[in-house]
C-alpha cells in the first residue's frame, strides 16, 4: 500500500490537529467519529464540485468508482478540531467563538491545500451564483459555499456531540 505525498500532507495536518486539541482542549472519540462521518458525507455529496489531484484519485484509499479519498475525512476532522481550539481564544461566547475559530482555520487551510495542489474548484457545480453564472468567491478566492460548509459541519458536529 503506497501513500502519496499529498496524503502524507493531510495525515500530518491531522496529527498536528489531534495533538493541539489533546493538549489544549480534550476531545472524545465520539466527537472524532462524528466529525469524520460528516466530513466524508460532505465529500461524497460534493465530489463533482472538485477536481482532485491525480495522486489522490488513484490512491488505494480512494473509494472505488468515486474520486473520494478516505483520508479527506481526516482533513475535515483537522480543520474543525483546530477551529475548536482557536475558537477558545475568542471572548464571543461558546457558539460564536466556535464559528470564528472554524471560519479562520477553514479559510487558512483551504488556501494551503489549494496552494499545495490537492484540488481545484469545478466552478460549474457551485450553486451560489447570484446572476453572474460564476460562484460567489471570498476575497481570498474560496467559494462562499465552501466557507459555509466548514462552519455548518463544525457547528452541527459540535451540537450532535454535546447533546447526544
Amino acid at each position: 500500500m503506497k501513500i502519496s505525498r499529498n496524503e502524507y500532507q493531510i495525515l500530518f495536518l491531522f496529527a498536528f490537529a489531534i495533538s493541539l486539541q489533546f493538549l489544549l482542549n480534550p476531545f472524545t472519540w465520539l466527537e472524532l467519529g462524528v466529525l469524520y462521518a460528516m466530513g466524508m458525507a460532505f465529500e461524497f455529496l460534493t465530489q463533482d464540485a472538485w477536481d482532485y489531484n491525480p495522486d489522490l484519485k488513484d490512491s488505494t484509499f480512494t473509494y472505488p468508482g468515486k474520486d473520494v479519498n478516505f483520508i479527506f475525512g481526516l482533513g475535515w476532522v483537522s480543520v474543525v478540531l483546530t477551529g475548536y481550539t482557536i475558537g477558545t481564544m475568542f471572548p464571543f461566547g461558546e457558539f460564536w467563538s466556535l464559528v470564528a475559530g472554524i471560519f479562520i482555520t477553514g479559510n487558512i487551510l483551504e488556501r494551503l491545500f489549494l496552494a499545495l495542489g490537492l484540488w481545484t474548484y469545478n466552478e460549474e457545480h457551485w450553486s451560489v451564483t447570484l446572476w453572474t453564472g460564476k460562484p460567489i468567491m471570498t476575497d481570498i478566492g474560496i467559494p462562499v459555499s465552501v466557507t459555509q460548509g466548514y462552519i455548518n459541519i463544525g457547528c452541527l458536529a459540535a451540537l450532535i456531540v454535546k447533546y447526544v
